[in-house]
């Protein structure tokens, strides 16, 4: 099957997106307000159509996803776990007994004892945990389950001739009663009422690429149009509300609709654009790598607190600096955090592809 390289660099957009939130961004604020829910989008947008979703077993769909998002939670929160007490010794992380100065944006940890490291290494099992360079391992386990929750969905309204429009309308509601249990401060076992609030954004991405093919042919048609006027309206717009969707902070649930869409309208039709440049190639590997640099991108950070700290003769303990030392350097460390994790996949492939040619 031929890969839509649209789709390809839209997800590379996202991921930029992703580590240019997280690095000083002037306008991180903006990109909070569509590009989480880009990712959802872009996800529902790859599920296959229904008459190819209902040949697929419930129990088929679960081993598919769990590779690609249960195995690569699991595989890096114990391998963060086995390294938490080194990665305070090497100063990666900071602890009361290696920085008692503690300054903003250095947040501290404990070291683990044989016990915590059990009960920790138990719960990565459950998708439970957590840790500062895993930060964005939430997404992993909110997508898992979102997507588990749709092919069900999928499966019980399958003998309805509105099975789509069913299925849309469930999830409004879903994502209304989303919000109101995390207004009210309800959490869920799992992050469940996160899961809730993203499987709009999904379904979404499926009516999208499914069964509104026009919408796509039209945002391309007319993309410079169409990525200017949404731009423009997403600066207008996101600053009356506040969106992370990882902490289920949501002050305005219907203007978030409406940024989401917005934003979608831009990337897409900026993707369409790059799609026909010189960078396409470039592009298109970084949308279909982006799981390292989710994974990597807090500790390829560190490179550049490292060189600061050289440059400026600050003291080791600031390389524990999270997520970034100083936020005036965010092109640096948006860099950085984006090719050093691709980098660090290129190297693993080729020496995986060269451990199974000898056997």
């Amino acid at each position: 099957m031929t890969r839509n390289p649209t789709i390809d660099i839209l997800r590379a957009l996202c991921i930029i997106f992703v580590v240019l939130g997280h690095c000083g961004f002037p306008w991180t604020t903006m990109l909070y307000s569509f590009h989480v829910p880009l990712f959802f989008v872009i996800s529902g947008m790859t599920e296959k159509p229904f008459h190819v979703n209902d040949d697929i077993s419930v129990k088929s769909y679960l081993l598919k996803k769990a590779k690609r998002l249960y195995v690569p939670f699991v595989i890096f929160s114990i391998l963060e776990l086995l390294l938490h007490n080194t990665l305070i010794d090497l100063h990666i992380y900071a602890s009361e007994a290696t920085a008692p100065n503690a300054f903003n944006n250095l947040f501290l940890v404990s070291r683990y004892s044989y016990i915590e490291m059990g009960q920790r290494f138990l719960k990565a099992f459950i998708f439970a945990g957590g840790s500062q360079l895993g930060g964005t391992l939430w997404f992993f386990k909110v997508l898992f389950f979102c997507a588990l929750i749709f092919k069900l969905e999928c499966v019980l309204y399958k003998k309805s001739s509105k099975r789509l429009l069913i299925l849309s309308l469930t999830n409004l509601v879903l994502y209304a009663v989303g919000w109101g249990l995390t207004k009210q401060g309800v959490a869920f076992p799992l992050g469940l009422e996160t899961v809730l609030l993203v499987l709009i954004f999904y379904n979404f991405g499926f009516c999208i690429h499914n069964y509104h093919t026009r919408i796509e042919q039209t945002i391309s048609t007319h993309k410079f149009t169409f990525s200017v006027i949404a731009l423009g309206l997403l600066f207008l717009l996101y600053r009356y509300q506040e969106v992370n969707i990882g902490n289920n902070v949501i002050t305005n649930p219907f203007l978030l609709l409406i940024t989401a869409t917005l934003g979608f309208v831009f990337c897409y039709a900026l993707s369409d654009i790059l799609a026909k440049t010189k960078i396409k190639n470039i592009m298109s590997f970084v949308g279909t790598n982006t799981v390292c640099v989710v994974l990597l991108h807090f500790l390829a950070f560190k490179l550049v607190n490292y060189f600061l700290i050289l440059y400026k003769g600050y003291d080791l303990l600031y390389l524990a600096a999270f997520p970034v030392l100083e936020e005036g350097l965010w092109p640096v460390y948006a860099l950085v955090g984006i090719t050093v994790p691709l980098l660090a996949n290129f190297g693993y492939e080729k020496i995986r592809s060269k451990r199974i040619f000898t056997r």
